[in-house]
């Protein structure tokens, strides 16, 4: 096993001819450690595929660093049209309304990862930061129930508009609400 040492660092010397050479055990694993690098002349990218690690919570990137596996949000994938830069945001559960939601609101609980539509790249939105201007696009019908903060919100506590500055296409969708509201009315 590797200790937290940085001279524990595999060097490949040369192009690995197997599919599968090792599967790495650490007792520790620590997200940008180093832990695979090539010579000169060997392209790493080419070769870290070819180790895993034991913990299945972690992979090795490109770079030969550990990296920490995505936790995706459900119901929400997220793409980037590359011709304009626009960021969009297709929704396809109740869950992932309320993460746009979320999102839009600046009222994620922790940072979370959207994955890439068809596997494109994904993006990772942090906790307390709103994204207001994403595009979203309703991929099917959806039914919400319970109680439902809206997208855009104003809070009185802080003074700050959270507005939803994009555009949300509804698809020929149907968003279904049964809702309750908390309502606060002042004498």
């Amino acid at each position: 096993y590797f200790s937290d040492n940085t001279s524990n660092i595999i060097n490949i010397s040369g192009n690995l001819t197997k599919d599968e050479v090792a599967k790495i055990s650490l007792s520790a694993y620590i997200e940008g450690k180093q832990i695979l690098s090539a010579a000169d002349g060997v392209d790493l990218a080419l070769q870290v595929g070819k180790f895993t690690l034991a913990d299945e919570d972690f992979v090795i990137g490109s770079d030969g660093k550990i990296q920490q596996v995505p936790t995706y949000a459900t119901g929400i994938t997220y793409a980037v049209d590359a011709e304009t830069g626009m960021e969009t945001l297709y929704i396809s559960s109740a869950e992932g309304l309320a993460t746009f939601r979320d999102i839009v609101n600046g009222s994620l609980s922790s940072n979370i990862t959207v994955q890439g539509k068809d596997n494109g790249n994904g993006k990772t939105f942090n906790v307390n930061t709103s994204v207001s201007d994403v595009n979203a696009v309703l991929e099917k019908d959806i039914t919400i129930s319970g109680e439902w903060t809206p997208i855009g919100v104003y809070s009185n506590t802080t003074g700050s508009a959270n507005s939803y500055l994009g555009t949300f296409d509804g698809n020929k969708n149907t968003l279904h609400l049964a809702l309750m509201y908390k309502l606060q009315v002042s004498l």
